[in-house]
């Protein structure tokens, strides 16, 4: 019979630590990570676009729960995988105009797991709008100091 040394016992417990990570780390990687989005979080645009287009690493089962938060208030809207692709879905957005846009919603994966995915867009008003607000303003400005050197 052989005698067990203590580095058989420590080869031992690590085969097994490393067949325990691999097993929790497993399910894990299941999970379809959020590649890339189109418009990117943080985009700054100068329209609203009809849908964000998101890319995920794997399949997804389903996308639910898409919200947009945008100058209109806050709207449930429609989101769908994208049919010659699994892996892409597009939420609709809503165009309420210039603005901060919000838009979340949930993928489910293969095996079921739900993970939120969040983006920010901002839209800025048309260079037009933003000349004539400015031309506008000035305007208003001479218009006052006019009247207040009228005589009364």
């Amino acid at each position: 019979m052989r005698a067990v040394t203590h580095a058989h016992l420590h080869g031992a417990t690590l085969a097994v630590s490393a067949a325990l990570v691999a097993a929790v780390a497993a399910p894990a990687v299941a999970h379809s990570p959020l590649g890339a989005t189109a418009p990117r979080d943080g985009a700054q645009l100068v329209t609203v676009p009809r849908a964000v287009a998101a890319t995920y690493g794997e399949p997804l089962a389903g996308v639910e729960d898409a919200v947009v938060q945008g100058p209109g208030g806050r709207r449930e809207v429609t989101a769908r995988r994208v049919a010659g692709d699994l892996r892409q879905v597009r939420i609709s957005v809503p165009a309420a105009g210039p603005g901060t846009y919000r838009v979340a919603w949930v993928a489910v994966s293969a095996d079921g797991h739900r993970s939120e995915a969040r983006i920010t867009f901002r839209v800025r008003p048309p260079a037009v709008s933003r000349s004539l607000l400015r031309l506008s303003a000035r305007v208003r400005a001479v218009a006052v100091r006019v009247a207040s050197t009228a005589p009364r």
